[in-house]
């Protein structure tokens, strides 16, 4: 497996354009992802009982069309809570989409992100999508990537290729999203294409192992977004054996879907609204996986934590405190805790470390915080990373 330029068109068959429609003053907020061949798809949406027009509309889709051939994307509007004009603004920009690209409606998925309550400028959007063939590019990956961003300092993108039963299966993807990030399936909008061939349900458990892996150990601010969605579409161009849902080739595939899940996810958190440091929380030695990853997930989310991250403030007690709220039967005096590779807690109080040398590791743009329960071997890895007064800033004025 190895890295290659692009990211959504790296793959074989697809093309990617990112333009302007109005809705933000000057930067592209229109994308679309575009199969020359039929694709599956793979899709997870939110858990949040509060759910965008664009997932009501996905799903309708997905159980209508066998296969998908375009994705089309708008920013900077969320399209939720918008009631039956909002679901019917979506089937709008598919209809009009299907309409210039010569497809099915059916095969059409449409994606939202940005303010809440407010409804599209739909003939606006209707009016720009007639350009997608001037614009639909190979290289489109870039400006597709531009075109998804709300809050985002900097966009998201990855692609890998890896051999698979002799044949270059290529896997690329985009994300974005660094505020209300605190996912229960898979996190703000992610897109992945894949040349590869492979069966649907298949597909369907290499994502559900991929995010839970990735996508669901991250967190920004504890905040679910009702537009949560991921995407993945496999074209099959790459000609390889059919993968199936076990055996040495699933295993190469699901593992290199991880991979980009993983390295996504962590370029989410590093751009988290207001971020100024990205956090590995570790917690091994559990009995049980659900225990690992509600502490890792307890002490990412402590807002004492995360402030204390962002001041470099030594303050280990915080990291205690959250580990012991999120278990009642966890036992301290077992509990070791690491900064890097220097324990500073162990048998239930502080090891004896230096002060300033605590302060000059709290103080790093990267650390890892470690915890070993030494009571089992389960373990959980949580992405996160501090919050600063610029995350105060943003969201205090978002709609300003």
């Amino acid at each position: 497996m190895q890295k290659i330029v692009s990211s959504v068109t790296a793959a074989r068959g697809f093309k990617a354009l990112g333009i302007n429609c109005g809705i933000k003053k000057r930067n592209k907020d229109l994308g679309l992802i575009f199969s020359e061949y039929p694709a599956i798809c793979a899709a997870f949406f939110t858990t949040n009982a509060l759910t965008s027009s664009h997932i009501q509309l996905d799903k309708i889709h997905l159980k209508k069309s066998p296969h998908i051939k375009a994705i089309v994307v708008n920013s900077a509007n969320a399209n939720c809570c918008t009631g039956k004009m909002g679901f019917y603004d979506s089937l709008s920009m598919a209809k009009e989409t299907a309409k210039v690209l010569k497809i099915k409606p059916e095969e059409v998925i449409v994606a939202s992100t940005g303010i809440i309550g407010q409804r599209l400028p739909i003939e606006k959007i209707k009016k720009a999508i007639l350009k997608f063939p001037l614009f639909l590019h190979k290289r489109g990956a870039g400006d597709f990537a531009h075109s998804i961003l709300t809050t985002d300092t900097r966009t998201k993108e990855i692609a890998i290729s890896l051999k698979i039963a002799g044949k270059t299966v290529k896997i690329g993807g985009v994300a974005k999203g660094v505020g209300m990030v605190n996912p229960l399936m898979a996190t703000t909008l992610m897109f992945i294409t894949t040349d590869a061939a492979i069966n649907r349900v298949a597909l369907k458990k290499a994502g559900k192992l991929a995010i839970a892996k990735s996508l669901n150990m991250i967190t920004v601010d504890g905040d679910m977004s009702p537009n949560d969605s991921l995407f993945i579409i496999a074209n099959s161009l790459a000609q390889n054996k059919i993968i199936k849902p076990q055996g040495a080739e699933f295993k190469k595939f699901s593992d290199a879907l991880s991979y980009v899940c993983n390295q996504l996810a962590k370029l989410l958190i590093k751009d988290g609204e207001g971020a100024t440091k990205f956090v590995v929380i570790k917690v091994k030695g559990a009995a049980f996986q659900k225990q690992a990853r509600k502490i890792a997930s307890t002490i990412a989310n402590s807002l004492l934590f995360k402030t204390m991250i962002y001041g470099g403030d030594p303050n280990w007690g915080r990291i205690v405190s959250s580990a012991g709220s999120a278990d009642k039967n966890l036992n301290i005096k077992k509990l070791d805790i690491y900064v890097g590779h220097k324990k500073i807690f162990s048998g239930g109080k502080p090891t004896k470390t230096d002060k300033r040398i605590l302060r000059k590791m709290f103080l790093k743009r990267e650390i890892e915080i470690i915890l070993d329960l030494k009571s089992g071997r389960q373990q959980a890895v949580k992405y996160t990373c501090d919050l600063s007064p610029e995350y105060v800033r943003i969201n205090s004025k978002y709609r300003i």
